[in-house]
């Protein structure tokens, strides 16, 4: 590549000596040369950036790519600054050229920033990273006001890992017990990070229960994304990767970590920063770990300390072999109780200024709080959200006894129970009715629910088989119906405040997982044999325009019915419930039968789950069912099986086809109603596996060329290509493609590439005689020979003549025999001599005499000297000269 660059840009050099006189006549002349090295410079400018890179030779293969269609641009100007010379033109052109110039480095770097942004586009869309910015912020605001946590950072162990000049441990591992406020005590070291240091800093924040947040490729996605922010050197390479990879989004762990490791290792230093790794399966911890520890062992000496990860996470004995080996640093009740205390100060002043607490008693409920906080950060801060939610003196102080009476039950149950007994005494019973079932589905869901999707839930009829979503909506927010144990992303979802509510719930018995789960199953299909779930456009018309909300449960129920059903039927025939459910699948499954796939018998985990239905009628078309369902949750890169058993696909595309319709009604009311329960996004991706699924887009276009890259996920990475957007079906058909339009080859570490692959075949004719030639430089030094002022070599032995000393060389070599120096002759220790006599020119030709019919006799004569104790061998003529009188030619 760079060889055939540099040819290119010899082609269009102008022979500069020629033109030396016309620059000293012209001084102004000189103007079109200043260019010509300006060009140049800038050449070996963007060259010399990319092999700068440390991971340049794994990289310049798509770098490359970007770089050609700049480079062409480059050409350009040279070409006209060549003629400018060549030409001797006048300098009235020359300003015209000039002005040429400064336009197409206009081009040039609006060109530039437009591909930039687009392949950027691309490739974060490929990722489908979660929003750890978000995450950050939210988890820093709980500190940041109080200038806590800023006590680990003067921590020596923290300071021998984050030391930016030498670092001997680049793993370093913080743990402690639940609660200890380990979250938001890694967003002050990742702040600390970014304020303090220049280099690349990575973090990512783990959630249980969240499929986007808790798993090793969900990691390594938003790892990436965090790069390609910091550091766009980097986004050829990816967007290489992506264009290639058939899949959208980004699923395949392989690919993803090797993008990571090489993405890491070409930068010059890394902090990484990954917290709530407890939050994660066990396996998806450990690759995690895994790939940590590969990345930083395979660094060599030299780069001790160019990529450094610090772990956060509970310390349990799982754990503890995961990260054995490993520096560590354990929180415990002496680190953070400053941060308690003034994190505790700071409500009770509030609490005392909204209820009247007088000064005194101030003190002595912040010390009963910070003294039962016992180091754990999460109780103190459960504990002044409930206080402050009281609402008169009275309670407030009832509050306070209790807290105080209570020092015998653990730090944490203290604090859900004393929220929980808030929500649920002296409330009406419908009411708390309604709080256990949100938190009961807060806990089951298989990705945090959006609110819209609860309170169409929630306004699901089933007696009267309807939605009602005027009279049956919360009026109240999560956080008011569930206080603390809730909080609400930016995205508008719902999630546990924290991993130990999910099991205090649990334990607590306010949440029977296993009915709540069936519960929840049953809804799903319940709510999808509603009338509304047909193909007929006009049923679904209908029930948008005159029932609010109808299909605001939609995308969850579509999407997880199999895995609530799955999970809850797993259980056995002995739950509550089971015979309601099993009457509830019988009618889906009638209702959504298609009859267009042959019934199927379950293997593996999910004949072990559906084991207790086995004698039903349904058993076959379940199971059926149930695969296809849970095939789609992983359908990215290929078009959905058209012939799916049951109906919903179907019914899926006529309702949002009737939604999008609707969503651009000029009706300003129904837009209005639109947007309450649907949100602003109804234009939605097909594929139940991807994000955008239920995120959705602002417009149709924008969806469409998403749902694009699903079925056609092979794009071309040569910029401005028509392929690098319309993308191909197969592999094979970009490798085709990118052969004939770009002609491209695979880069090789020991090989160059032949510089005149992706050149048309051009011949150049020498106009004197008859040679032809491929190459325009060939040419022109084929015709020095021809010029009659340059000096000839001429043969030594005979009239011949060359336009090059090393021809003429090589030519005498073939003159008189006496120059041949390879001799088949020698001579034992008594003088004995043996072989032909014959003189060769090359040592190989001497050898294939010995190997020959002909040369069969010398062999059998120096083998018989040899076995007498001969030293006879094949000479060359130095080796004869020393044996004999024979001298070799000279």
């Amino acid at each position: 590549m760079v060889l055939e660059a540099y040819q290119n840009i010899g082609e269009s050099l102008p022979l500069l000596s020629q033109y030396e006189s016309f620059f000293e006549k012209f001084p102004e002349m000189a103007q079109p040369l200043m260019l010509i090295y300006e060009d140049l410079l800038e050449f070996h400018l963007r060259a010399l950036k990319y092999f700068k890179q440390p991971m340049w030779k794994k990289l310049i293969g798509s770098l490359w790519k970007n770089f050609q269609s700049d480079f062409g641009i480059l050409l350009t100007q040279l070409k006209r600054h060549q003629h400018l010379i060549e030409t001797q033109t006048q300098l009235s052109h020359f300003e015209t050229s000039w002005a040429a110039r400064e336009s197409i480095e206009t081009i040039l770097k609006i060109s530039e920033q437009s591909q930039l942004a687009s392949q950027l586009q691309f490739v974060q869309g490929w990722l489908a990273a979660a929003d750890t910015d978000g995450d950050h912020r939210k988890n820093l605001e709980v500190r940041v006001d109080f200038g806590s946590g800023e006590w680990m950072l003067q921590e020596h162990k923290y300071l021998a890992w984050a030391d930016p000049d030498f670092c001997q441990n680049p793993l370093f591992w913080v743990n402690g017990i639940p609660g200890a406020g380990k979250t938001v005590l890694a967003s002050v070291i990742i702040q600390h990070l970014k304020d303090s240091f220049s280099s690349l800093v990575l973090f990512f924040y783990c959630k249980y229960g969240d499929p986007t947040r808790n798993t090793f490729t969900s990691v390594v996605k938003s790892l990436l994304s965090q790069i390609l922010r910091q550091n766009q050197d980097l986004l050829p390479y990816i967007y290489d990767a992506a264009s290639r990879s058939g899949e959208f989004p980004l699923t395949n762990r392989n690919l993803a970590e090797e993008l990571l490791i090489t993405s890491m290792k070409n930068c010059q230093t890394v902090y990484m920063v990954l917290d709530g790794l407890d939050e994660c399966e066990t396996g998806e911890r450990r690759s995690i770990i895994k790939s940590a520890r590969s990345s930083i062992e395979s660094l060599p000496f030299t780069d001790l300390g160019k990529i450094r990860c610090l772990f956060i996470s509970q310390d349990d004995q799982a754990a503890s072999r995961d990260f054995s080996g490993m520096p560590y640093f354990k929180i415990d009740a002496s680190h953070n109780i400053r941060d308690i205390q003034k994190y505790t100060q700071y409500w009770v002043t509030e609490i005392g200024e909204k209820l009247g607490l007088p000064s005194s008693a101030q003190s002595s409920l912040a010390n009963t709080v910070v003294d039962n906080a016992d180091g754990m950060f999460l109780y103190a801060r459960l504990i002044n959200h409930h206080l402050y939610g009281q609402t008169t003196l009275l309670d407030l102080n009832e509050e306070i006894t209790l807290l105080q009476k209570a020092s015998h039950v653990p730090r944490i149950d203290q604090a859900y129970g004393r929220i929980v007994r808030h929500l649920f005494d002296n409330s009406a019973e419908k009411r708390n009715g309604h709080v256990r079932r949100l938190l009961g589905w807060v806990v089951c869901a298989k990705r945090p629910m959006k609110w819209q999707e609860i309170q169409g839930a929630i306004s699901i009829d089933l007696e009267n088989e309807e939605i009602s979503w005027d009279k049956r909506k919360f009026r109240e927010n999560p956080k008011e119906l569930c206080g603390s144990l809730v909080e609400v992303r930016d995205d508008g979802s719902i999630e546990l405040v924290h991993s130990t509510a999910r099991k205090y719930l649990a334990q607590c018995s306010l949440i029977d997982l296993t009915l709540e789960e069936l519960r929840f199953a049953k809804l799903n299909l319940d709510y999808l044999c509603l009338e509304g779930f047909q193909t007929d456009v006009s049923i679904c018309t209908d029930k948008l325009t005159t029932s609010k909300g109808y299909y605001a449960f939609f995308d969850y129920s579509f999407a997880h019915w199999c895995q609530h059903l799955e999970l809850a039927i797993s259980r056995g025939n002995q739950i509550e419930g089971f015979e309601d459910i099993c009457e509830s699948i019988d009618v889906f499954l009638e209702a959504h039968w298609n009859g267009t796939r042959e019934q199927g018998k379950a293997q593996g985990v999910l004949k072990k789950s559906l084991h207790s239905l086995q004698s039903k009628s349904f058993y076959s078309k379940l199971v059926t069912a149930l695969e296809a369902a849970k095939r789609q949750l992983n359908v990215y890169g290929r078009p959905l099986d058209e012939h799916q058993p049951l109906d919903l696909n179907d019914i899926l595309m006529t309702v949002r086809a009737a939604l999008e319709k609707s969503r651009e009604n000029d009706s300003k009311l129904f837009q209005e109603d639109i947007r309450e329960v649907y949100g602003h996004n109804v234009y939605k991706c097909p594929r139940a596996g991807c994000k955008f699924f239920y995120e959705g887009f602002g417009t149709r276009e924008i969806r469409d060329h998403h749902v694009q890259k699903h079925d056609r996920s092979f794009f071309c990475s040569f910029p401005s290509c028509p392929m690098a957007i319309i993308g191909c079906l197969t592999a094979k058909e970009l490798a085709q493609h990118e052969n004939e339009k770009h002609r491209t080859f695979i880069m090789n570490e020991t090989e160059f590439p032949d510089p005149d692959l992706d050149k048309e075949h051009k011949t150049f004719p020498c106009p004197t005689c008859s040679k032809t030639f491929t190459r325009n430089h060939s040419l022109k030094t084929h015709l020095r020979t021809h010029n009659k002022t340059t000096a000839r070599f001429k043969c030594n032995f005979c009239d011949k003549t060359f336009g090059h000393n090393k021809d003429k060389i090589r030519h005498e070599s073939t003159h008189a025999t006496d120059r041949k120096r390879f001799v088949c002759a020698g001579s034992s220790a008594e003088g004995v001599a043996w072989g032909c006599g014959k003189c060769f020119s090359r040592s190989e030709h001497l050898q294939r005499h010995m190997n020959r019919k002909n040369g069969q006799g010398c062999r059998e004569e120096r083998g018989l000297n040899a076995r007498s104790g001969s030293e006879g061998s094949i000479e060359t003529g130095e080796d004869f000269s020393r044996r004999t009188s024979m001298s070799p030619v000279t």
